[in-house]
């Protein structure tokens, strides 16, 4: 063969891998972003490159898949959804109180699921790759209620960041806090 064929050769060759890359790479992009949504987008804010943004939500994914989750019981669920509505009347008194009472409830049902207690960041990370698309109005919850330890939250914040918490919360318990209880 002459040298300028196998030059061609191997130009055709490194183009057909550069394209199967660039593929793939926008598979699995467009994979990340259905599944996790807007948390996608936080992932490429908060990191250098996209590279390293795909890198944590593949790496949330495979911790994830590690966990041993599970549903929680009825008598668990009906438990918690008692201490819920317990959560709301105080609220009505005590907004503040009410508030991080409910941030320690869903952290907790996190927990009793099989979230590890780790920070609450990595929690929350774990817990996206299964509720991405709840995840913005959780983070919100949780800026509030910060925001309620140092005072600086009004009542109106603290009542959107409860219905934000009850939202996660349903979603972990698996039942709605409105529901009647039938025998």
């Amino acid at each position: 063969m002459d040298s300028p064929v196998i030059w061609i050769a191997i130009a055709v060759v490194l183009l057909i891998v550069v394209i199967l890359i660039a593929v793939f790479a926008g598979r699995t992009r467009r994979s990340l972003r259905r599944r996790f949504g807007n948390e996608y987008d936080r992932a490429v804010a908060q990191h250098d490159s996209r590279d390293a943004a795909h890198a944590d939500l593949q790496a949330r994914i495979e911790r994830r898949s590690g966990y041993d989750l599970r549903d929680l019981d009825d008598s668990a669920a009906v438990a918690y959804v008692e201490r819920w509505r317990g959560i709301q009347r105080r609220f009505v008194e005590d907004p503040a109180t009410g508030l991080l009472e409910a941030d320690t409830l869903v952290v907790e049902v996190a927990e009793q699921r099989g979230y590890p207690d780790q920070s609450w960041d990595r929690q929350a990370a774990d817990i996206s790759v299964d509720h991405a698309d709840a995840m913005d109005d959780y983070r919100r919850a949780r800026a509030v209620a910060y925001d309620t330890r140092d005072g600086a939250a009004g009542t109106e914040e603290m009542r959107a960041a409860l219905l934000r918490y009850r939202a996660m919360f349903e979603r972990l318990v698996g039942r709605r806090v409105d529901e009647e209880e039938r025998s």
